[in-house]
């Protein structure tokens, strides 16, 4: 029975970019322009810059990634580096395979690129008195030096043409121009007069521009490195430039900025054309840039991806929002088909198939439910808001109420969806229609709280590693019921089946108990192949037989109760956060803690 299904990953929606202040945020462009790559977390991520279809994940490195690019003549290779000083060269394919792996800067690499025929890689960042590499990328032979600093080194770029050049600038306020391969040190380049943050090669070779912390970018001759001039300053940036990238025909760059806005600049003229304004908070001061078949994109603090068109500066065109830290719930609204993300970034929504809709707050959100026509969502100030869904989701200025301590759950009544209970620290808060009716403290600390259908039975789960239950008399009253014990560690999450005959609860363990709700007696045994705590649980919305769970270990299981079947797949790195079924059961969703969100379907084999 086990071999006639399986999970399939449908769509795949990444985190945003790594960015860090001060530092320019590497996003780099697919050859043909259609695709951008970044690092998210520990993660690499491709994804074209017009759809949400063919996003490729790459888990293979340990550390939080600082930079990948593409290899200009074989796109279907990539190579990338981490904080940690790992470079690795590997194909873009479903197996991933290894071509080159070197670890020389030890203390993390913060930009790399190929050389115009795709044979040798440059590296820079921060090491033990060395700050650049240059190597052979089938072999790992070194091809020179690019040493020429004093501290670390920040940017690199190599002359796409011959005579091959190599560029790197840093910490030290210096551009440093070398001749190769093998790479020896010509010349500094003198220009700007701080950190210097970006260098790039316009793609035909013939320029090469710098930008700096000084606010300010120079230009030069590409072959030899003369100084072209100083970027105009008319209508310059007003805060440090963090990065540069060319337009395809090498005829007008941008610069991303400290000041909240990217500028287009003519090449010729070296003066700023237009200019994109951002707000005004800091999320939006702009750390990363790169020129894609649809035009100039940026990169903000808070990792928003924004594209624009260069004839209607007004407004973006698009933008792609993603998380940048730790998930801490999902909710999915079938009515609409839109999903609602809550990191410590935030919230997040998104229309299934379609992508990322908006960033509704930048508020720590610790939990979220949806109740009737509201998302349900609390902060860490432990503040309730019920916002509308889809498009016309606002997060209000006031909350409708506080709990009474920090809130890590929340969950309604599936059949009277108005009663809605807050696990919090304390212990339970319930409310009806959005307003808080009682909080209740118990002698046992609550991990998790659950509602039946019906509403009339309320199951708490508990730090002892037993299930609480308790009758509700629909207003204000809780009298206990009873108790599911045979857990062996703390509970981690509760569900009722859709018809309230099971309850489904999951432990720190591994292990996953169904009970009958009318005896009370463990339903269905041996639900214990996670390897690590269950942090998520659902039943299929119309068939009780079937579960759907989510575990520490990455883990996404479908459960066919009665014939003792399962289909499982890794699906997420370091964690399931949740686990959701989408319209009618004929899909799922996760959401996890590498800040993917997936689709998947369930495929008959």
């Amino acid at each position: 029975h086990n071999n006639h299904m399986s999970l399939q990953v449908k769509q795949i929606f990444p985190g945003a970019p790594n960015t860090e202040r001060g530092r320019c945020c590497q996003v780099n462009t697919h050859p043909d322009g259609s695709k951008i790559i970044y690092g998210s977390g520990n993660l690499v991520v491709t994804r074209p810059i017009d759809n949400n279809n063919d996003v490729h994940i790459y888990d293979q490195h340990p550390q939080k990634v600082t930079v990948a690019r593409f290899q200009p003549q074989f796109a279907g290779m990539v190579a990338s580096a981490d904080v940690a000083g790992n470079v690795r060269v590997w194909a873009l394919n479903k197996l991933n395979s290894l071509k080159q792996e070197k670890k020389d800067l030890t203390l993390g690499v913060n930009d790399l690129c190929f050389t115009g025929d795709g044979k040798r890689l440059l590296v820079v960042g921060a090491g033990r008195q060395q700050y650049g590499v240059a190597f052979l990328v089938d072999t790992g032979t070194s091809v020179g030096t690019l040493t020429q600093h004093s501290k670390d080194a920040l940017s690199v770029d190599s002359r796409p043409e011959r005579p091959y050049r190599a560029v790197t600038s840093g910490e030290d306020y210096q551009v440093s121009f070398y001749k190769g391969p093998p790479y020896k040190f010509d010349k500094a380049l003198e220009g700007n007069q701080k950190y210097v943050n970006c260098v790039r090669y316009s793609p035909n070779g013939q320029f090469l521009v710098t930008v700096g912390s000084d606010k300010t970018g120079f230009l030069y001759e590409g072959k030899e490195g003369e100084q072209i001039g100083q970027l105009d300053q008319e209508d310059g940036h007003s805060g440090a430039i963090y990065s540069c990238a060319w337009s395809p025909d090498s005829k007008q760059f941008i610069t991303a900025a400290a000041d909240k806005s990217v500028k287009l600049w003519d090449a010729e003229s070296r003066k700023c054309v237009t200019t994109f304004t951002f707000p005004s908070t800091e999320d939006y001061i702009q750390l990363g840039c790169a020129w894609t078949k649809e035009g100039p994109v940026s990169v903000s603090l808070n990792g928003d991806i924004t594209i624009f068109d260069a004839s209607a500066p007004e407004k973006p065109k698009r933008t792609i929002y993603g998380h940048q830290k730790l998930p801490t719930g999902m909710v999915y609204d079938a009515q609409k088909n839109f999903v609602y993300t809550s990191a410590y970034d935030g919230l997040l929504s998104w229309e299934v198939g379609v992508g990322s809709k908006a960033r509704l707050t930048t508020d720590v959100i610790t939990a979220l439910t949806l109740s009737e026509d509201k998302i349900v969502v609390v902060n860490q100030k432990h503040e309730v808001r019920f916002l509308s869904t889809g498009d016309d989701a606002i997060y209000a200025e006031e909350p409708a109420f506080t709990l009474a301590g920090s809130c890590s759950v929340i969950q309604v009544a599936a059949n009277d969806p108005s009663l809605v209970v807050f696990t919090t620290s304390k212990g339970v808060s319930i409310a009806r229609n959005q307003q808080l009716v009682k909080e209740f403290t118990f002698k046992f600390t609550a991990e998790t709280a659950s509602f039946s259908p019906d509403g009339k039975q309320l199951a708490v789960g508990c730090k002892d590693s037993n299930v609480h239950l308790f009758n509700f008399d629909g207003e204000a009253e809780l009298t206990k019921a009873g108790i599911v014990d045979g857990h062996m560690k703390k509970i981690t999450c509760l569900a009722y089946s859709s018809d309230g005959k099971y309850l489904a609860s999951g432990d720190y363990g591994h292990e996953i108990r169904v009970t009958d709700v009318s005896t009370n007696e463990n339903a269905f045994r041996g639900l214990v192949y996670h390897t690590s705590a269950i942090t998520s649980l659902q039943f299929h919305p119309t068939d009780s037989n079937t579960l759907l769970s989510g575990g520490r270990d990455g883990q996404v299981f479908v459960w066919s109760l009665a014939e003792k079947a399962r289909k499982n797949a890794s699906a997420h790195l370091l964690g399931v956060q949740s686990v959701a079924w989408l319209k009618d059961g004929n899909g799922i969703l996760s959401f996890g803690n590498d800040l993917c969100l997936k689709t998947w379907e369930i495929a008959s084999e």
